[in-house]
């Protein structure tokens, strides 16, 4: 516990984002207050931040499956049930917004379509509905796929950061001085550092790599490839 006062009380605010003009603290200057952590808390830290911000190319030679249950059991190996359900909850977020580009794309057939987490299932009941009847419970994440169909991904971008912000803001609050507010803040500080080093091309390319290297059916996608070529 002293441990944990020592290091939050440590580290600086940081703004919401729509008010980030620069991160209050830079990645060396971070890692370096994180080195109160014992091993363990940083062997999680690593897991958790892996799994929040996950990179296409150490995916991309996986199947859809594979990427899937990759996830379920990273998220076995986290301690702190607290950070399970937040980083569930993002990956749910991305795989509800895959699920709306996979079928923008042509994807007929949803048993074709491997998601992750509570709506998964749902998803694939309600494959032919605008939003598959998710509108009145997820507004948010409406937009957010409105702005990606419009080809406006900064904009889409920037709205699911700060979705993600404000739900670890709001969790760090409830966790007192404990391991999972210092990563609720870690992830919070990528969050900001993702926000404020965004650009509209790049945020389209990131989009689309994690979209197809983690969850779109790969042959699904080499088909519409071929048949593209053909033409």
């Amino acid at each position: 516990m002293s441990q944990y006062y020592t290091l939050l009380t440590s580290l600086p605010h940081l703004p919401v984002l729509e008010k980030s003009r620069q991160l209050p603290i830079s990645r060396l200057a971070l890692e370096s207050r994180l080195s109160m952590l014992c091993e363990t808390d940083c062997a999680q830290l690593d897991a958790i931040e892996a799994l929040y911000f996950p990179n296409p190319s150490v995916l991309s030679g996986l199947a859809d499956r594979e990427v899937v249950q990759a996830w379920k059991s990273a998220l076995l190996l986290l301690e702190s049930d607290v950070l399970k359900e937040r980083i569930a909850y993002q990956l749910e977020i991305r795989s509800l917004l895959a699920a709306l580009r996979y079928r923008e794309a042509g994807g007929k057939n949803p048993d074709q379509f491997i998601g992750f987490g509570r709506w998964h299932s749902f998803i694939k009941n309600h494959w032919f509905e605008p939003f598959f009847g998710m509108d009145e419970f997820q507004p948010q994440i409406q937009k957010i796929a409105r702005y990606l169909k419009e080809n406006r991904p900064g904009h889409a971008d920037k709205l699911l950061d700060q979705m993600l912000w404000q739900d670890l803001f709001y969790c760090e609050k409830q966790q007192g001085f404990s391991f999972s507010a210092v990563a609720c803040y870690v992830l919070r500080w990528g969050i900001v550092s993702r926000y404020l080093s965004a650009d509209a091309d790049a945020a389209l390319i990131k989009f689309d790599d994690v979209t197809r290297h983690l969850l779109m059916k790969t042959t699904f996608i080499d088909d519409l490839n071929q048949e593209s070529a053909n033409r």
